[in-house]
């Protein structure tokens, strides 16, 4: 089953699609013009998600509290997330919108 999906720098736009892959390890989105948010229960739909990069685009919704969830210190293996402080509400994942020393 597909793993890595690598779509960084492509200068897509719309929204941001949902795709049956529950062995998806990493999500490369960055530096796109996508809109709206996540699909509803990206957590649920990628549990072994290692990696998920959505940062620069023109998302408006938050990230859903089952991704937060997916957190390496909460229930699953999350270590790496990529998103804009304006829709993360991950506190453990996006510790430089929490604490702006850390920047």
């Amino acid at each position: 089953s597909l793993q890595y999906i690598y779509l960084d720098h492509n200068n897509f736009s719309g929204i941001i699609p949902y795709w049956d892959l529950p062995g998806l390890e990493e999500l490369h989105l960055n530096n796109n013009q996508l809109v709206g948010g996540l699909p509803v229960e990206t957590g649920t739909t990628y549990p072994k998600l290692l990696t998920l990069n959505i940062q620069n685009n023109n998302l408006d919704q938050p990230i859903q509290s089952d991704v937060c969830l997916l957190d390496v210190f909460e229930e699953g293996q999350l270590i790496d997330l990529g998103a804009d402080c304006a829709i993360c509400n991950c506190s453990s994942l996006c510790q430089a919108c929490f604490n702006p020393s850390r920047i």
